[in-house]
């Protein structure tokens, strides 16, 4: 997060109007202070030391204070977006393509309906080898977990 992006030293009302003002796309908060910026931006995320409140009022709960953990969310939600657009376009592509031989007569309901599973299974490959690099964060540094204040993720950093 650059440095001309961050901001402190704000009362919770200064926050939330800044917040109103620039429209920022997340912001990051530790205490109760923060409250009415988390409750007003559109994805808020506490971090570890963070008071009960603030990870209530956050998607997302960093469990260290370590915001280069930032870093490790975003490039996961980079890569779930990848994914959820490859995923369609195969699904659509394999559907059109589908269709389209069916209303010719290129095949039949027999073949079709043995086709069919090829969609299925070509969208689980697919996923399958996409998230392969989340599956081995497990044996890396960083650790992603669900939550279990609906709905956030915890991002941990281990040192």
């Amino acid at each position: 997060i650059p440095t001309s992006q961050t901001f402190s030293q704000m009362s919770p009302v200064q926050k939330k109007e800044l917040i109103q003002k620039i429209k920022p796309d997340l912001f990051v908060g530790d205490g109760t202070n923060d409250l009415l910026a988390m409750q007003e931006a559109p994805l808020s995320i506490a971090m570890g030391n963070a008071s009960i409140e603030a990870q209530k009022a956050s998607q997302i709960i960093m469990m260290h204070n370590n915001l280069s953990a930032l870093d490790d969310l975003f490039e996961l939600s980079k890569n779930i977006m990848i994914l959820l657009r490859r995923n369609l376009t195969i699904a659509v592509t394999y559907n059109i393509l589908a269709a389209a031989a069916a209303l010719s007569g290129i095949i039949g309901p027999f073949e079709a309906a043995v086709l069919m599973p090829l969609s299925s299974t070509l969208l689980l490959l697919s996923t399958y080898f996409k998230t392969k690099w989340l599956r081995s964060l497990e044996t890396g540094q960083t650790k992603i977990i669900p939550s279990s204040t609906p709905p956030a993720f915890n991002a941990i950093k281990e040192h």
